[in-house]
């Protein structure tokens, strides 16, 4: 009976706490340009800005993307962060997206396949990112790969985080005494 017991605490245990290291990419970034490695389209498709709310097994993500000549174009997206199937649509197509961690907890993997139809015609874009933070959680990576019909791209997108605006004027004071 105590060997069950325990044989049950530790697995409880692992469950309870498997999550807690993992890595919590909440904030607003801004595209690093500079420090990115882009792909074929240079940084067309890359949003200028990303929002990201992450709480328990849910996450959000605002992407802002600056046009020159119009407002700019903010897509959001929402999905579980437990390896399941999220649907949502992406220009009036469907779009499933799943998102799961690495055994660490230091990576994520979210992975995306849009089905458009273009003319009575189908086809698919399936897309890979891996995010991760670095050391002090002041950049976070993303690695990009799509295939399409339209073939294969890859790059690496670099963001920086955006410092708190209370932590900016608290940086000013500091200056100006």
């Amino acid at each position: 009976m105590l060997q069950k017991m325990f044989v049950f605490l530790a697995v409880f245990s692992t469950v309870v706490f498997a999550g807690a290291d993992r890595v919590n990419f909440a904030g607003e970034w801004t595209f690093d340009k500079e420090n990115s490695k882009l792909g074929e389209f240079g940084d067309r498709f890359v949003p200028s800005k990303i929002k990201i709310a992450q709480e328990d097994n849910k996450m959000s993500v605002e992407r802002v993307f600056q046009r020159e000549y119009e407002d700019d174009f903010i897509m959001t997206v929402d999905f579980t962060l437990d390896g399941k199937e999220n649907e949502s649509e992406f220009w009036n197509s469907p779009r499933i997206t799943v998102a799961e961690w690495s055994e660490d907890g230091k990576k994520l993997t979210i992975k995306t396949k849009i089905t458009f139809n273009r003319e009575g015609e189908e086809f698919e874009m399936n897309s890979t990112d891996v995010w991760s933070l670095s050391d002090d959680g002041k950049q976070l990576t993303t690695e990009f790969s799509s295939v399409s019909d339209r073939g294969e791209m890859e790059a690496v997108y670099i963001f920086k985080k955006a410092e708190a605006k209370n932590e900016e004027k608290q940086e000013e004071k500091k200056e100006e005494k």
